[in-house]
């Protein structure tokens, strides 16, 4: 990736550029009950950010699968999902823009 200068910063060239699956994690911390601490992630997702020539009109989308929920606890993943948090059958994707 090359990089120019914008009002004396270095940001990226114009283009888009596509989230590595491999290299990145979307994940979550979260108290329970304020004692301790529950952190999971999303294990199917999605997502770029396009740099334009003018970055002010820059853009990043993402999408998060919700069945995709992981917090290492197969009964808590599987009320996230249901209709009380995530409803996952419902809203099967997350999108952010």
């Amino acid at each position: 990736m090359t990089t120019r200068t914008w009002e004396s910063l270095q940001i990226p060239t114009p283009g888009t550029f596509v989230l590595d699956a491999a290299h990145t994690r979307i994940g979550f911390v979260v108290k329970h009950m304020m004692v301790s601490k529950v952190r999971g992630h999303f294990d199917e997702f999605s997502g770029s950010v396009t740099i334009a020539e003018n970055p002010l009109e820059s853009s990043a989308e993402l999408t998060i699968k919700t069945a995709s929920i992981s917090t290492g606890a197969p009964d808590r993943d599987g009320h996230l999902r249901s209709d009380d948090f995530l409803a996952a059958e419902k809203f099967p994707e997350l999108t952010f823009r």
